[in-house]
C-alpha cells in the first residue's frame, strides 16, 4: 500500500514539473522518491528471502538504497549551498549579459554586475550602466524599460536593479569625492 501511495505522488510531482524549479519541492520529491526505493527494496528483499533464502538481499537492498539517497541528498544540499552562499546561477553567463547590455546604443560601459538567486528559481540582477549625460529623464527610463524587458524574455530575469551613472560619477571603487575632500 505504501508502495502504491509513493508511486502515486512521485508521478504526480514529477508531471508536475515544479520539482525542476523549487528547491523545497525537489527536497519534498527525493523524500517521496527515496520512500519509492525503500519500498521496491524491501518488497524486493523480502521476495528473494522467501524465494531463495538470500537472507543478504535485505542488507544489500538497504546500502543500495542508501547510495542513491545520499547521492541525491548531497546535490540537494550543494544547490543549497550555492543558493544561500549567493552564487551565480550556473544557467546564467556574465560575459552574455553584459553583452546584451552593452549592445543597447546609449550604453556606453557596464560594471559591477551581479547575478544571484534566492529560491533556485527567481534570479535577482543588478549592475552599473554608464551613458551619456545628454540622455533626457525620459530616454533613460526607456532604456531602461528596454534593458528589463530584454533581460526578462532571453533569460527569465524579472528582478533587476539597474544604477545609471554618467563618466562623471565618482564610484567607490575609484575613489569617493568625500575621501578626496579629506586629505
Amino acid at each position: 500500500m505504501g508502495l502504491l501511495v509513493n508511486i502515486f505522488i512521485a508521478g504526480l510531482m514529477w508531471f508536475d514539473g515544479s520539482h525542476q524549479h523549487n528547491l523545497n519541492i525537489r527536497g519534498a520529491f527525493l523524500h517521496v522518491l527515496s520512500d519509492l526505493l525503500g519500498s521496491v527494496g524491501a518488497i524486493l528483499a523480502g521476495v528473494l528471502m522467501w524465494r531463495y533464502q538470500w537472507w543478504w538481499a535485505d542488507s544489500v537492498a538497504s546500502l543500495l538504497i542508501a547510495m542513491l539517497v545520499s547521492r541525491s541528498g548531497w546535490m540537494l544540499l550543494q544547490h543549497s549551498l550555492h543558493i544561500l552562499l549567493q552564487g551565480t546561477p550556473t544557467q546564467l553567463v556574465h560575459s552574455s549579459i553584459e553583452a546584451l547590455i552593452r549592445s543597447e546604443s546609449w550604453v556606453e560601459a557596464v560594471h559591477d554586475i551581479h547575478l544571484w538567486s534566492l529560491t533556485g528559481h527567481d534570479t535577482i540582477f543588478s549592475c552599473h550602466i554608464v551613458v551619456s549625460e545628454h540622455l533626457t529623464l525620459k530616454e533613460v527610463q526607456r532604456l531602461l524599460h528596454t534593458i528589463e524587458q530584454r533581460l526578462a524574455d532571453q533569460y527569465g530575469i524579472r528582478h533587476c536593479t539597474i544604477q545609471v551613472e554618467t563618466h562623471h560619477h565618482h564610484h567607490p571603487a575609484h575613489g569617493c569625492l568625500l575621501q578626496k575632500f579629506a586629505q
